[in-house]
């Protein structure tokens, strides 16, 4: 807060400290956000696992609803990019 041209300290801090304080809270948060999107995605990828799993040699080669792509080619393009992590 500014008093007569000078700074002074919100609850007995510095500017800077405060600035660690929230930039390292930021971080946190970003780390868990994260850590729950990969579980979402880990989620998904087993349940895509799951559906695809039962397909026998024809279903694969049907026409998918892309239309140059068979169903084998989805899967593969959706996860060529993707991380292990």
């Amino acid at each position: 807060m500014k008093r007569g041209g000078r700074s002074r300290p919100v609850f007995g801090t510095t500017p800077g400290r405060m600035r660690l304080v929230a930039d390292w809270a930021t971080r946190r948060t970003r780390a868990d956000r994260r850590e729950l999107l990969w579980r979402k995605i880990h989620a998904e990828r087993a349940a895509l696992a799951d559906d695809l799993a039962g397909l026998g040699d024809r279903q694969w080669e049907t026409q998918s609803l892309c239309e140059e792509s068979t169903v084998r080619q989805v899967p593969a393009h959706l996860t060529a990019g993707a991380p292990d992590r």
